[in-house]
């Protein structure tokens, strides 16, 4: 695999920082890398990977303002909680919660697996999580067009 939607991969043997890591993108090299155990992997878990790393590269292209929205979405603020009768904030997976970026790239990795794999596919959260994977999900779709940018 040499690239994935236009965007180089890079082949890496370990990540010293977080050896539990399969992949990462690299904005500065404008390159997904992939560390040796994603190649370990189901290849379903594969492509909803290669989706999370390159809705990094979507991330950086997108207009400040959507990103700006989607920090609003991400974080539960109040005003969008109550308008949707939603208490509470709530991420797709622990990793989410780390940053405002990989809520984003999380939403992405786990709607791929929940519209495409045998074993994810029709499952749902039941929380505020639905409706950022919908809303993440759309945003992504529209900028993955590229005659957007």
């Amino acid at each position: 695999m040499k690239e994935y939607k236009g965007i180089r991969i890079v082949r890496k043997t370990h990540k010293i920082t977080n050896p539990k890591a399969n992949g990462s993108y690299s904005k500065s090299r404008n390159a997904i890398i992939l560390y040796d155990r994603f190649f370990d992997l189901e290849p379903d878990i594969q492509s909803s990977i290669l989706e999370h790393e390159y809705s990094h590269y979507i991330w950086h292209k997108m207009p400040s303002s959507i990103q700006k929205i989607w920090k609003l979405i991400s974080v539960g603020d109040p005003r969008i909680l109550k308008k949707l009768d939603y208490k509470e904030n709530a991420y797709v997976t622990q990793y989410a919660k780390t940053k405002i970026t990989e809520d984003w790239a999380e939403c992405i990795e786990v709607e791929r697996l929940l519209s495409n794999s045998k074993k994810y596919k029709g499952k749902r959260f039941g929380t505020y999580a639905d409706f950022k994977l919908k809303i993440a999900k759309k945003i992504y779709d529209y900028y993955c067009r590229q005659e957007h940018w």
